[in-house]
């Protein structure tokens, strides 16, 4: 974080007319959440239970195996990464629409 800090002012200093210190606070405040991996496995969970009753989607949300605050194992899920592929943003939205009709 102290790098961060020291990087936003130096922004701040070269371009006074951007304001980035929300940037450091944001960061202060969420990132170590997002560091901590039992947080990061009671939001899969409650990801898990916010799609249960989903039916028709291609979503698999894989199953938290073992987390403690510096580890996340998670189940193995053969597949693809939608942003790797050349799924377009308009196939993407077009799926996204059939998930919530």
């Amino acid at each position: 974080m102290k790098t961060t800090t020291i990087a936003l002012n130096w922004v701040k200093r070269v371009f006074p007319e951007f304001e980035f210190t929300w940037l450091g606070e944001e960061m202060r405040e969420n990132l170590p959440k997002e560091l901590d991996f039992i947080h990061e496995a009671r939001n899969t969970e409650r990801v898990r239970r916010n799609f249960a009753n989903v039916q028709r989607t291609s979503l698999h949300i894989p199953e938290v195996v073992h987390a403690t605050k510096r580890t996340l194992i998670m189940e193995h899920i053969e597949g693809a990464r939608v942003c790797g592929s050349p799924i377009t943003t308009r196939i993407v939205a077009e799926i996204t629409l059939r998930w919530t009709i």
